[in-house]
């Protein structure tokens, strides 16, 4: 059984609480149910086992790109977004250290040079 501690799950809820999920859409209502019920949302999803998760399929939707362009989106469900935040934050830690270049598709450490 492969479970998520309470420490890492609170981590990544009070990340999403502060910077939401993501920047193309605007911040969903759910985040106000994570501030407000954190402690009950942290202790079920520590029980959660994970070899046993079945995730939910992502949202999938368009967002204008430019003036007449358009790209396609998607939004991953609550409980798939708290997992994946705890992920990422285990492997790359908080997001204010980082500086994501997409252009050049590598990440950085916010106090590195990208090359």
């Amino acid at each position: 059984m492969t479970r998520l501690s309470k420490a890492a799950l609170k981590r990544a809820v009070d990340h999403l609480i502060r910077y939401g999920d993501t920047d193309v859409l605007p911040h969903p209502i759910e985040v106000v149910f994570l501030s407000e019920k954190r402690t009950p949302i942290v202790e079920e999803l520590s029980k959660l086992d994970l070899d046993a998760f079945n995730p939910t399929q992502a949202l999938e939707t368009i967002a204008p790109k430019s003036k007449l362009g358009f790209r396609i989106i998607h939004q991953l469900p609550l409980v798939e977004t708290i997992l994946f935040t705890e992920r990422w934050l285990h492997n790359f830690g908080r997001c204010d250290e980082w500086n994501l270049c997409l252009i050049a598709r590598t990440v950085v450490r916010a106090n590195q040079e990208r090359r």
